[in-house]
């Protein structure tokens, strides 16, 4: 089995942002994101072009696929994207460690500009949708 190199992560495995419930929506937006636009996002009304599912990954694995497909999205120019990280009532039920994972590490990717849970049609609090930055010719 050839093992390719994965890049190095624009994020810290460890880092912790504030810790949520299996049940919390989460939200966040970087500085200069519209109002409305978090809204759409929200609401469903701008689309996800293509999805990730971590159900079943380990942290470290599951770090390594979030920023491969956010790496391979950016090069195909997509917009938005849905991560499904599941509600975490597969570990612990009070602190679903994936979905706090994928909480901080959003917030730390630079192509990320905002995301926010799901509308429950796609997901609820499993999952989330991602806006990355619009491009020009790179992802940086």
């Amino acid at each position: 089995v050839e093992h390719t190199k994965m890049p190095d992560l624009p994020f810290s495995i460890t880092y912790e942002s504030e810790t949520v419930s299996a049940t919390e929506k989460l939200e966040y937006q970087k500085a200069g994101v519209q109002p409305k636009t978090l809204k759409q996002l929200r609401q469903g009304k701008i689309k996800p072009e293509a999805s990730l599912d971590l159900h079943g990954y380990d942290v470290e694995s599951a770090g390594d696929e979030l920023m491969n497909f956010i790496n391979w999205a950016c090069d195909e120019h997509i917009r938005c994207v849905c991560i499904v990280h599941g509600k975490g009532y597969g570990g612990s039920v009070d602190q679903p460690t994936l979905k706090n994972k994928i909480n901080s590490w959003l917030q730390q990717i630079p192509q990320v500009i905002a995301f926010c849970s799901a509308p429950k049609h796609m997901g609820s609090t499993g999952a989330v949708l991602v806006l990355l930055k619009k491009l020009r010719d790179d992802c940086t």
